[in-house]
């Protein structure tokens, strides 16, 4: 590692000495790329006179993230040239690096592009670029004939043409009689004030022959800032516990560049608590154990693990996961449980909601065992059994098989049945429970057939029409549907081919009785609607049409209803039409005696005249 850390700085400080006194300074894209200093996007300080394109691009620059452009418009001078003017002493002696391209393949022949026309510089001698499009590095040694030389490089010579182009990148204009001397290195560079995003850097000012410039200083082995030659900077923008290698370079006016700091190893701290968890709840309760969930909680860094508190005592960490499975409790007691977030920095929430939980019993009795039946008479049962082992058991469920549930009783061993029908088969089970409501496993399941009632005679297809059978003195019971003079239609219980007469006929109805019409929200329609409706379908709405009851038939319940609403429709109706009739007589009463008063003004008028 300090091998390396020195490399780097042997490196840094030959870039820094080669670059020294750079007099190409202006921010472009054909600046000399460093560790401290990128190339940017743009071509300051080099203009056109004509209308040639200058521009800044990026694709394979020689050095850096970028170069400079030039591109012809015309064949003139002026419309093909790019210069660039530096500061310099008159008499001093400048080397010049200039590393340029052609940009593209309209260049042919000798039509290439050149170095020509240089002002205010000795020793200068028209160049062509005949490398093609390699990145080559063309240098000059030249004296200064004034204190702002301008150095010229054309896109082609007179003959070329329009759009012909030539690339420009890692230009140096260096004084050979430079300050070479690098400012001293930095060995107590310290932090201050460190907080959870920010920290402050202090070092001690370095010196040089000269004067020392300025002040780099590297995070993590990036350019964090230049200091404008403060020996003190404050990184912002960090992250809370995280840490990061600080280190400082000096330079001078002459872009010397010092050795490496000390690194500074530095974390920042954090001090950020997690949010507190408020839905801390439970599930999978049984005797013993229960399981704990929550939503994470947040943190401005990360919540790294759970702390988990029964009834006010720590018992234990999840590690990390948002959930715990609680084991050694005991049947029937209530626990008040809570949890707390922790960061890595120890930064613990505040307490979570408190969670109050019992135990509950959730393991079922034994199965009842040997039942059977006894006492079986046409309308009823006993039902027998021995009783459950468990401890718990507070009652038994009666099943009817295919039917369900039919009681629940105590806790006994016998249960009489009232609801059977004679000659019937019926099948029963039982299971046992306990009082957390936990039922048992099914008993054995017990079936019988129900004997004849003493003197009844059960109508079916067998005695239907025997004459030594008196139905006169007897109830008929048909549980599936009736036809009479026809086949049973499986959609109503009674099917009739032929007329039926009867003193009186009751029909119950279940649906809704029609004096809703009546109600304040009801739409009644208006007579125009009630018209359009009729011409359209040829019978009033919500009445089945002839159609529909020849097909269908009707409802006699249903169908008195539909007459019903329509009556009382048709009352909404007539009431209407009484108040418009009476309001029209109440207008032409008061038009009569108007019309009255209006003659025995005419007669006073013809008095008067």
């Amino acid at each position: 590692m300090e091998f390396q850390k020195l490399f780097l700085a042997t490196l840094l400080l030959l870039t820094f000495t080669i670059d020294a006194q750079n007099l190409h300074d202006d921010s472009n894209a054909a600046f000399p790329s460093n560790l401290l200093i990128e190339d940017t996007n743009a071509t300051n300080g080099w203009t056109s006179p004509g209308s040639s394109i200058i521009n800044s691009i990026s694709s394979t620059p020689q050095n850096g993230l970028y170069a400079v452009q030039l591109i012809s418009t015309s064949a003139t001078d002026i419309d093909r040239v790019a210069e660039y003017t530096f500061d310099a002493v008159v008499s001093e002696t400048y080397n010049i690096s200039i590393w340029v391209r052609e940009g593209d393949a309209n260049n042919s022949g000798t039509d290439r592009p050149e170095f020509s026309n240089w002002a205010d510089l000795t020793g200068f001698t028209s160049t062509k670029v005949t490398s093609g499009t390699t990145w080559t590095e063309y240098t000059f040694s030249v004296t200064a004939n004034s204190t702002t030389p301008i150095i010229r490089i054309y896109a082609h010579t007179l003959s070329g043409t329009i759009g012909d182009s030539v690339e420009i990148d890692n230009v140096l204009i260096t004084d050979l009689t430079s300050d070479t001397t690098s400012p001293s290195i930095i060995s107590d560079l310290s932090a201050a004030s460190v907080a959870e995003t920010t920290l402050t850097l202090n070092w001690t000012a370095a010196t040089d022959n000269v004067a020392v410039t300025d002040y780099g200083v590297f995070k993590d082995g990036s350019l964090e800032s230049l200091t404008a030659n403060a020996n003190t900077y404050e990184v912002t923008g960090l992250t809370p516990g995280n840490s990061y290698n600080f280190t400082v370079y000096s330079i001078d006016a002459a872009n010397n560049l010092s050795l490496i700091s000390n690194t500074l190893n530095e974390t920042t701290i954090d001090v950020t608590a997690p949010t507190a968890i408020s839905d801390l709840s439970s599930a999978s309760v049984t005797e013993t154990t229960l399981t704990l969930n929550w939503t994470v909680a947040t943190d401005n860094v990360a919540v790294t693990d759970y702390e988990v508190f029964q009834d006010a005592v720590s018992i234990g960490l999840t590690g990390g996961p948002n959930t715990l499975d609680v084991t050694g409790l005991t049947l029937g007691n209530t626990y008040a449980f809570t949890v707390f977030a922790k960061d890595a920095a120890g930064n613990t929430s505040l307490i979570s909601n408190t969670l109050n939980e019992t135990t509950i019993d959730v393991t079922a009795p034994t199965s009842p065992e040997n039942l059977y039946s006894s006492n079986v008479t046409a309308f009823t049962v006993e039902l027998n059994w021995s009783i459950s082992q468990s401890l718990d058991v507070t009652g038994y469920r009666i099943y009817q098989v295919g039917v369900g549930l039919v009681d629940t009783v105590g806790n006994q061993t016998s249960y009489l049945y009232e609801e059977l029908e004679e000659l019937t088969f019926y099948s029963f089970y039982i299971a046992a429970i306990d009082g957390a409501n936990n039922e048992s496993a099914a008993s054995n399941t017990v079936g019988f057939t129900t004997p004849e009632e003493n003197g009844a005679v059960f109508y079916n297809n067998l005695n239907s029409n025997l004459i030594s059978v008196d139905w006169t003195t007897k109830d008929l019971f048909a549980l599936g549907n009736v036809g009479i003079g026809t086949s049973p239609d499986p959609n109503y219980k009674l099917a009739v081919d032929g007329n039926i007469v009867a003193e009186e006929v009751r029909v119950a109805l279940k649906a809704n009785w029609p004096d809703y019409v009546f109600k304040k929200d009801y739409k009644l329609p208006t007579l125009i609607e009630v018209e359009k409706f009729i011409k359209q379908n040829g019978h009033l709405k919500n009445i089945p049409s002839a159609g529909e009851t020849e097909k269908n038939g009707i409802s006699i319940g249903d169908m008195n209803s539909k007459l019903l609403r329509k009556v009382e429709e048709l009352t909404l109706y007539i009431i209407d039409q009484e108040k418009k009739i009476n309001k029209l007589s109440n207008d032409n009463r008061e038009l009569k005696l108007l019309k009255d008063r209006i003659l025995e003004i005419e007669k006073e008028i013809s008095k008067i005249k």
